[in-house]
């Protein structure tokens, strides 16, 4: 049985990876240095085929909000296991929030091709 306790612990864990996810973005930190779970969460967040037709249009605005109106997700950001529960609500967390929480267009950084190793 889920407690009161469970829900607000899922709440508070979801509210972390919000302003991760967010702290991230604004700070155009690398993809590659996102811990795999926030990674997975941003993926699922722009997209997924499981998603509602309300979450399908809340994704539509993130996309947009992040990469500006050409509706285009990075390459580089794609899920690489199976998405969870936990992947899954953190993802809805993420396409209702993030908007309010990052600048237009402050995802930009990721559309361009990754930086070689030098």
């Amino acid at each position: 049985m889920i407690t009161r306790v469970d829900v607000e612990q899922a709440l508070l864990e979801d509210e972390a990876v919000l302003e991760q996810v967010a702290c991230l973005i604004e700070a155009g930190s690398d993809l590659s240095s996102w811990p795999e779970d926030l990674r997975a969460a941003l993926a699922l967040a722009l997209t997924d085929a499981a998603m509602s037709r309300t979450e399908s249009w809340k994704a539509v605005v993130l996309r947009r909000h992040l990469f500006g109106p050409a509706d285009r997700i990075p390459d580089q950001i794609t899920v690489q296991r199976e998405p969870s529960s936990r992947d899954r609500r953190r993802a809805e967390r993420l396409r209702g929030d993030i908007p309010a929480r990052v600048r237009y267009r402050a995802g930009m950084y990721l559309l361009k091709p990754p930086r070689a190793a030098t």
